[in-house]
């Protein structure tokens, strides 16, 4: 639905926002 769209606009830009903390933490 609408609803769940809306939260894969929003959810998955900090995804990938979160992932590139992530690599750079992992990679020191």
């Amino acid at each position: 639905g609408p609803s769940e769209e809306q939260q894969r606009a929003v959810l998955q830009p900090l995804a990938e926002r979160l992932a590139e903390k992530v690599e750079g933490v992992i990679q020191g």
